[in-house]
C-alpha cells in the first residue's frame, strides 16, 4: 500500500506545480498588463514621487507586478489543487489500470482488510510499482508561460517612445512665458529710447536723434514673431556698434577742444616771459622762455 500511495503523492504534486506553472503565466499576464497600463496613464498624468528617478519607479512598478501575480499564482494552486482521489483517478487514465488505483484508494478500511480488497490493493500495487510517473505527468506549462511577455514589452516601449504630456504643457507655458517676459521688455526698452530721442531732439542732437530712432523701431519688433526678434537683435548690435564708434569720435573731438582751450592761456604763461625777456635784451631767459613755448 505504500508504493501505491508513494506513487500517487508524486502525480498530485506533479499536478499541482503544472497548475501552478499555468496560473503564473495567466496571473503574469495580468498583472504585467496592469503595470503597463499604469504606466501607460502616468505618461499623461503624473503620480509618482518626485524625488524617484523615472527609470527606478517604472522597474519598480513591474517588479511588484510580478510579486503580485507570483502571490496570485500560488494562492490559485493551493485552492485549485487536486486531491488524493483525483491524482490516483489520472494516474489510471494515463497509464490505462482500469481504474486499479482509484478503486483501492476509494475502498473502505474494512473492505480493505477483506481477502478481495487485499487482491485488488496487491494487484494495483503491483501495477504502479513499475511506473514511471514523471514520463506521463509532465509538468510543462506550455504556451500560456509566454504570455507576460507581450505586457512587458507594451510596458517598455511606453516608457521609452511615448513622450510624457506634462513635459509638453511645461515647454508650451515656458515658451509663453518667454514671448511675455519678451514684449514686457520691449516695451519698456521702446519708451526709454523713445524719451532719449526727445531729449536728443531737444538738444539740437540731429545724429543721436537719428541713432535713437533707429533703436525705438527695432525693439519694436522684439515682441513679435521669433523671425523678426532676431532681425531686431541683429539691428539693435549694429546701432549699439555706431553709438560706440559715435562716442570714440566725440570723446576725441572733447579731447581736442580741451587742448585748445589750453592754448589761450599761453598769453597768460610763457609767451609773456619770452616777451618781457626780449625787451630786456636777456637773450638767455628769453632761449628758456621759448623752449617753454615750445612745449
Amino acid at each position: 500500500m505504500d508504493d501505491l500511495l508513494k506513487q500517487v503523492k508524486q502525480a498530485r504534486r506533479r499536478l499541482v506545480l503544472r497548475r501552478f506553472l499555468v496560473a503564473l503565466g495567466w496571473c503574469w499576464f495580468g498583472t504585467m498588463l496592469a503595470a503597463a497600463v499604469v504606466i501607460a496613464v502616468e505618461k499623461f498624468y503624473p503620480f509618482y514621487p518626485d524625488n524617484a528617478p523615472y527609470w527606478q519607479w517604472t522597474a519598480g512598478t513591474c517588479a511588484v507586478a510580478l510579486v503580485l501575480g507570483l502571490l496570485m499564482a500560488v494562492a490559485w494552486a493551493f485552492f485549485a489543487r487536486d486531491g488524493m482521489l483525483q491524482a490516483a483517478i489520472d494516474l489510471d487514465q494515463r497509464f490505462a489500470l482500469k481504474e486499479r488505483v482509484s478503486s483501492t484508494l476509494a475502498m473502505e478500511e474494512e473492505d480493505l482488510q477483506s481477502e478481495a480488497g487485499q487482491a485488488l490493493v496487491e494487484d494495483a500495487r503491483a501495477k504502479v510499482k513499475r511506473l514511471h510517473v514523471a514520463g506521463r505527468f509532465g509538468i510543462s506549462p506550455g504556451r500560456s508561460f509566454f504570455l507576460p511577455l507581450a505586457p512587458a514589452v507594451i510596458a517598455v516601449l511606453v516608457a521609452l517612445f511615448v513622450p510624457p504630456a506634462v513635459e509638453e504643457t511645461q515647454a508650451a507655458a515656458n515658451q509663453a512665458a518667454a514671448r511675455k517676459q519678451v514684449k514686457k521688455s520691449a516695451a519698456s526698452l521702446k519708451r526709454k529710447m523713445a524719451d532719449r530721442r526727445k531729449q536728443a531732439k531737444e538738444l539740437g542732437l540731429k545724429d543721436a536723434e537719428r541713432l535713437f530712432k533707429k533703436l525705438e523701431e527695432a525693439t519694436q519688433n522684439m515682441g513679435q514673431a521669433n523671425a523678426n526678434r532676431k532681425k531686431a537683435l541683429v539691428e539693435l548690435n549694429d546701432y549699439a556698434r555706431e553709438l560706440k564708434e559715435r562716442r570714440k569720435k566725440v570723446a576725441g573731438a572733447d579731447g581736442i577742444r580741451k587742448q585748445l582751450d589750453k592754448l589761450n592761456d599761453i598769453k597768460q604763461g610763457p609767451a609773456k616771459e619770452f616777451a618781457k625777456a626780449v625787451a630786456r635784451g636777456d637773450f638767455s631767459k628769453a632761449a628758456k622762455e621759448l623752449a617753454k613755448l615750445k612745449e
